[in-house]
């Protein structure tokens, strides 16, 4: 899939503004309307990106929903943490949940910053581990 460009739209209309400034009402017209059409082609391949994203996202956060409770339970189970380490993984447990919370909320809306929230997850997760 191409790139997604809001170039074409954006310079469609400030020509256009400028043919409505020369009072070339025409010309700016077919401007208007061929921005007005790529803009709908840019919202379309955003729409299709998105849906293309959001299975492989959501599989991604139950893969790392399962990675989070094995790590949790391993820390829970180990007897030789310090109290230092406790209060640490209390601070990144309550961290994980909110950045899961997010992740969850923002999946259908923009999988890509769901992506970015599991990513900080996995890192977390993998500094434990």
């Amino acid at each position: 899939m191409r790139p997604i460009s809001l170039r074409r739209p954006s310079k469609s209309s400030r020509r256009a503004e400028a043919l409505m400034v020369a009072k070339k009402y025409a010309g700016a017209q077919r401007t208007y309307l061929s921005a007005e059409e790529a803009g709908l082609k840019a919202a379309e391949t955003v729409d299709a990106v998105k849906t293309a994203m959001t299975p492989e996202v959501e599989q991604q956060l139950a893969k790392v929903v399962k990675q989070w409770e094995r790590v949790d339970g391993e820390i829970k189970a180990e007897q030789t943490l310090t109290v230092i380490q406790k209060r640490d993984w209390e601070v990144d447990t309550k961290r994980i949940t909110v950045t899961l919370l997010e992740a969850r909320a923002s999946l259908d809306d923009d999988p890509a910053r769901a992506r970015a929230r599991l990513a900080v997850v996995t890192a977390l997760l993998e500094a434990w581990h």
